[in-house]
């Protein structure tokens, strides 16, 4: 048998099963290692993203979060009001809590350590923020676009 890398060699049984088993003979273009990083990247992205200094306004609560809930029907309007209130008064630190958290899930991600936990952040952070950024993206509404 061949070197690892030389194409005309010829597998070794476990490569053999591994193959047929998975219905795939070439390298995997996505490994779970390899979306850990692009995932990890895109949170590092969108920390950088949430740490303009247009988004520590005092006002960005209220007058651009809060449109969030317009149009929405009243049981989301009061989870979206609810859920700002209590951070609008000192929006500034709470924002760089926000801009720290999605840094620290990204690092975390791309590093390989506490993936795990990375993840479950990043599921709950990002259920947050569908919540009280988007308005759970028109859904409720009826004016969601599905296309």
């Amino acid at each position: 048998m061949g070197h690892p890398a030389d194409p005309t060699a010829e597998p070794s049984e476990d490569q053999v099963d591994t193959r047929a088993a998975s219905g795939w003979d070439g390298q995997r273009l996505l490994s779970r290692r390899r979306v850990q990083t692009v995932l990890g990247a895109l949170w590092i992205l969108d920390a950088l993203l949430q740490a303009r200094p247009a988004l520590f306004s005092p006002h960005y609560p209220t007058r651009t979060l809060a449109q969030s809930a317009m149009g929405s029907p009243a049981w989301e309007r009061h989870l979206i009001f609810a859920g700002i209130h209590p951070f609008a008064a000192h929006w500034g630190w709470w924002n760089l809590g926000a801009v720290i958290l999605q840094a620290a899930i990204g690092a975390a991600l791309m590093s390989g350590r506490w993936v795990r936990t990375a993840l479950c952040w990043s599921f709950v952070w990002a259920a947050v923020v569908w919540l009280l950024g988007e308005g759970l993206g028109l859904v409720p509404t009826g004016f969601a676009l599905m296309a």
